[in-house]
């Protein structure tokens, strides 16, 4: 079985996955270099101000009225848009949590004794006793090579507990030939407090804030950073997992998509899937390949 997960990963690497023509350099640039500002525009001069006797309406407190009205259009078009912004929120909670009243565990590993990754005393069956946890930690280590200067070794921890509070730290090392012999380096992550608002045996969600940072051999940069994302076990063996991170680095917003479907046996899961990271003006994408372990 290890044999067919290391022909299948030999496999994935070899798709010649790309990761963008930008250089380490220009992603520094988008990173330590302040946007130039804008010119300053004058003024525009206040309108002559209204006479008392202009202020006068023969029709009374109908101005009155028509305040009223905006106002209550306003907050309508306000809660509607709250409505919207929070529904990725909401709505997973809504209809993944209409089943279960009591509280989740992880198991051993994913499809084992269960149709996902969680159990739920109130859905298992007496003569059951399956080995439950109330956390859960994955890591992961994955590869992507451009084929032609530049590389990206890539690692992940995942700490999940039945409080549904987690924690997350990604780690990425880049790595760019530019010329025999010389190279350029830097790494590269982020780390977030989780909370997992959403859940059931065959789906999880969580979202979470913390940190982006970039650190070289000169210089460390931090920014601000929003994850979303979850797993979803559709049916043995398979693995879907997508993330969302945005935010900024340094004086760059940042945006990191990735979406994968892997394969599980026991604690392994062997993925493949597509990576978008976009610092500044700087774009690096392209597929990627990798392990997941569960403990």
């Amino acid at each position: 079985m290890f044999r067919r997960i290391a022909i299948f990963l030999l496999a994935m690497l070899l798709a010649r996955p790309v990761l963008g023509g930008d250089s380490l350099d220009s992603l520094r640039q988008d990173v330590r270099t302040s946007p130039p500002e804008s010119p300053s525009e004058p003024e525009p001069a206040s309108p002559p101000s209204k006479s008392k006797s202009q202020n006068y309406s023969p029709f009374g407190d109908r101005c009155e009225c028509d305040e009223d009205n905006n106002d209550e259009f306003w907050s309508v078009i306000l809660l509607g848009a709250g409505v919207v912004v929070t529904s990725p929120f909401w709505g997973p909670h809504a209809i993944l949590e209409s089943e279960h009243t009591t509280d989740g565990y992880f198991a051993a590993y994913p499809y084992d004794y269960t149709p996902g990754s969680m159990l739920f005393e109130d859905a298992l069956a007496e003569e059951l006793a399956p080995q439950r946890y109330s956390w859960l930690m994955r890591l992961r280590g994955e590869y992507a090579d451009d084929f032609d200067s530049l590389s990206r070794y890539g690692g992940h921890l995942l700490v999940d507990t039945n409080t549904r509070l987690g924690f997350d730290t990604e780690v990425n090392y880049w790595r760019q030939s530019l010329a025999p012999g010389v190279y350029d380096n830097l790494w590269q992550g982020d780390a977030n407090v989780l909370i997992r608002f959403a859940q059931n045996e065959s789906m999880q969600m969580r979202s979470g804030i913390g940190l982006n940072w970039l650190a070289d051999n000169t210089h460390s940069d931090f920014g601000f950073n929003f994850t979303y994302g979850g797993d979803i076990y559709p049916l043995r063996p398979f693995v879907i997992s997508a993330d969302l991170d945005a935010g900024w680095l340094g004086e760059a917003t940042l945006i990191h998509l990735r979406s994968t479907v892997g394969v599980q046996w026991k604690q392994v899961e062997v993925y493949t899937g597509y990576d978008y990271l976009e610092i500044g003006d700087t774009q690096l994408d392209g597929l990627v390949a990798g392990v997941r372990l569960t403990f």
